[in-house]
């Protein structure tokens, strides 16, 4: 039988790999495969598993603002998503229309002072 090639198995592309076993070999070939094969397989297998693990604690450990962003808005479902989106979209319209009365309210240092009182009061 065939090596299944070490320029595709330096890529640790198990996908890879086994779809090009399934083109090229019968389908009993891939049952056949020998135990150095096997092992060869599961090496990759768990150098892959590694690498997806170390992406997903980049993803949700990481304290980096696209980790924030997936965090807030990921979901199993789209639409759920889409809505969360939606409903973030509409807390920073209001935001900006709040701070925009603000902006407007604010003309004097004596007022911005004022603010920044109250809003310690109230432990912002």
């Amino acid at each position: 039988m065939p090596s299944l090639g070490p320029a595709v198995t330096q890529e640790n592309d198990i996908h890879t790999l086994l779809e090009l076993h399934r083109q090229h070999f019968d389908s009993a070939a891939l049952e056949q495969l020998g135990q150095q094969e096997l092992d060869g397989l599961n090496e990759l297998l768990r150098r892959q598993l590694r690498e997806l693990e170390r992406q997903y604690d980049d993803v949700f450990i990481d304290q980096s603002l696209e980790s924030a962003i997936w965090n807030r808005f990921r979901h199993l479902g789209s639409t759920s998503s889409d809505r969360r989106f939606a409903e973030h979209a509409r807390e920073l319209r209001a935001d900006i229309r709040h701070n925009n009365k603000l902006l407007k309210q604010l003309t004097t240092l004596k007022d911005v002072q004022q603010l920044l009182r109250e809003d310690r009061a109230l432990g912002y």
